[in-house]
């Protein structure tokens, strides 16, 4: 079985999701996300025809040329190229041809990735890497470095990959011996649960197990401390929670959450002191992470017996410092505002 892109993607974030992945295990429609494969898709056609309209006839190649055309470096631009071995299988988003300054610097090829987001993510360079490691598999050419053409301004963001290769070997190693076996991995659940497509599937397996990756804040290294003491569930972890009385400030307990769960009950340590002067009001700030920028903000307070409810809206970064402007105008209006 070729390990594709998709299933090299899936292992970079969960093992278990690329075993399903590769043994076609069928997958929770609802758990997919459309709107943000079509952004990326989007995105992608878009940038990819406007590099194309650049271009002169004769320089473009849309699809996957022969080899031989590849290392004849016949085009300028290759769009949408599918390349493959007996073992592995790329999409490529593209292929620009450098033209070389020096000897050492002949005429090469060298991969190219869309990418919608600002920020690029270890997951895309390795992705990257992939793309480019397929390639000198299939082709016989190594690129030294490949492209990101990202965020809302197209900037194009070079990335060194021979740093990369070692670890996308080392990657596919772990793959092979994982596609081996009938067996999936344990369940683990971690941060990229949310938009996996096996959520459901692997949610409640961990459930059923009464897995100590219920813990979302537990990581990899404490789960394998707790097993090495003989603590596997959630209930466990919870029958050695002990209080005492601590100075200073509080932190974190494992064995307190797992308490709360186990009795479905909110627990909360320390001492809880409430402040009822002045005005409650709610607020609730929503923003990319990505883009480092904040698009709304909502606030609901009471005013002589009447429910008050605001939202404040910005379009672009450039809009961002008026909206935080008409939030505070409203909160200064307030007869001693405490936010929640």
């Amino acid at each position: 079985m070729a390990i594709t892109q998709e299933i090299f993607e899936a292992f970079l974030k969960c093992h278990t999701k690329a075993h399903l992945i590769g043994h076609g295990v069928a997958v929770d429609q609802s758990a997919i996300d459309p709107p943000l494969k079509e952004l990326d898709d989007t995105y992608r056609h878009r940038g990819s025809d406007e590099s194309r309209a650049v271009l002169a006839d004769g320089e473009l190649y849309i699809g996957t040329p022969s080899v031989q055309a590849i290392r004849r470096r016949l085009y300028a631009l290759i769009a949408d190229c599918s390349l493959s071995t007996p073992n592995l299988k790329a999409q490529l988003h593209g292929l620009r041809l450098v033209r070389g300054t020096g000897r050492a610097d002949g005429n090469d090829y060298i991969p190219f990735r869309f990418l919608y987001n600002e920020k690029i993510s270890n997951t895309d360079r390795m992705l990257l890497a992939f793309d480019a490691f397929v390639f000198s598999q299939a082709v016989g050419i190594y690129p030294r470095h490949g492209e990101f053409i990202h965020g809302r301004e197209r900037r194009t963001a070079k990335v060194p990959l021979t740093p990369l290769y070692n670890k996308v070997r080392a990657a596919l190693t772990a793959i092979a011996a994982q596609e081996a076996q009938s067996a999936p991995p344990p369940v683990v659940l971690n941060k990229h649960c949310p938009e996996c497509q096996y959520a459901l599937r692997c949610g409640a397996i961990s459930k059923n197990a009464d897995d100590l990756s219920l813990l979302s804040k537990m990581s990899g290294k404490e789960r394998e401390k707790r097993h090495r003491k003989g603590i596997f569930t959630v209930t466990q972890l919870s029958h050695t929670f002990r209080h005492r009385k601590r100075s200073g400030e509080a932190h974190h307990d494992h064995a307190l959450k797992a308490l709360a769960i186990r009795k479905n009950q909110v627990h909360v340590l320390g001492k809880v002191a409430w402040s009822y002067s002045g005005t409650p009001v709610y607020i609730d700030v929503e923003g990319d992470a990505d883009r480092d920028f904040y698009y709304c903000i909502g606030l609901r307070f009471e005013v002589a017996g009447s429910i008050v409810q605001r939202s404040y809206w910005a379009d672009d970064p450039s809009d961002e410092e008026r909206m935080w402007i008409e939030c505070l105008v409203t909160l200064n209006a307030i007869d001693e505002p405490r936010l929640i």
